[in-house]
């Protein structure tokens, strides 16, 4: 099982028609059925919907297509019968539902044409999650996986009693989980604040930010930068607690899919962030010139 979240139109504008329809649901390429990829790998449906995208939308970047695209993808491809969706309910909290069905074209069901059919179960009150859980939710994406970190926050509101265990297997100590949990939104939210604001600021359209949990068929980039005179896109993978040399790869890969799909001639660059490194990833980096690596720090003391 997994849980995604997903906003049902501009401030809710297909809410009602989901929630009385028993679907979740997007409406871009309403007219265009996609029945016959949604067993495609992310790469090929890009290839195949990202161009169609910015057909019929011309002010659209190949960044801007390329996010609507892989929601369009989520919602048909990786979403499957038995997973949590939540919807904001536009009251403060959420909606929340199982998904019942494989993708659904449904013409008839204006702004939610490409749909699942779902069974809504009950809410949940906003003012009863944590900050950084919040701060997640609140993202823009209009299709996103919610990180795995929060699934048993979301599943104690749902089923009260359960335990919040990490399997994160690169985090050693309990404490490194629960502090660097919310590394990600504290990054967001205090970004002018850091060096990196200098040079760079994540992807926006439109004054939304769409960098953030920016998916591709090699992954989620954890944040996707672009430089302030626009000849430099950087993606920024951060990784709690210790870093090892495997990430270096993972980066690499990232940065290939940027350079091929949405580049158009922009140098790429990458950042690691982490807890502590070793001398492997070091060895690693010292081959990887376009990818540098920066260490977080926290700060955690009880004061009389």
């Amino acid at each position: 099982m997994a849980i995604f979240k997903i906003h049902l139109g501009n401030k809710g504008c297909n809410l009602e028609a989901a929630r009385q329809h028993n679907v979740i649901g997007v409406g871009w390429l309403a007219d265009t059925d996609l029945s016959g990829f949604t067993k495609n790998q992310l790469r090929d449906f890009n290839d195949k919907f990202r161009p169609l995208i910015r057909q019929r939308h011309p002010g659209k970047t190949k960044i801007s297509a390329g996010l609507n695209s892989g929601n369009l993808w989520v919602l048909a491809s990786k979403i499957q019968v038995g997973d949590l969706v939540l919807t904001p309910d536009m009251q403060g909290g959420y909606f929340w539902a199982t998904v019942e069905s494989e993708y659904m074209y449904r013409p008839d069901l204006a702004g939610v044409e490409h749909c699942r059919q779902v069974s809504w179960k009950g809410s949940i009150d906003k003012e009863a999650l944590s900050q950084g859980l919040q701060n997640s939710l609140g993202s823009v994406m209009t299709v996103m996986t919610v990180k795995e970190e929060y699934w048993p926050e979301i599943m104690n509101q749902i089923e009260p009693g359960s335990k919040i265990i990490s399997t994160d297997d690169e985090v050693e100590e309990p404490y490194e989980f629960a502090l660097e949990v919310h590394l990600e939104d504290f990054l967001i939210q205090n970004w002018d604040a850091t060096k990196l604001a200098e040079k760079y600021k994540p992807v926006t359209e439109d004054g939304e930010l769409v960098g953030r949990q920016y998916p591709t068929d090699a992954g989620v980039i954890d944040i996707l930068c672009e430089s302030h005179d626009g000849k430099e896109l950087l993606v920024v993978e951060l990784k709690k607690g210790r870093v090892s040399d495997k990430v270096v790869g993972q980066t690499l890969r990232y940065m290939g899919f940027v350079d091929q799909q949405l580049a158009d001639g922009k140098k790429v660059k990458g950042l690691i962030i982490g807890g502590s490194d070793d001398k492997n990833l070091q060895y690693s980096l010292r081959m990887s010139p376009d990818i540098t690596y920066m260490k977080y720090q926290l700060d955690f003391r009880l004061i009389d």
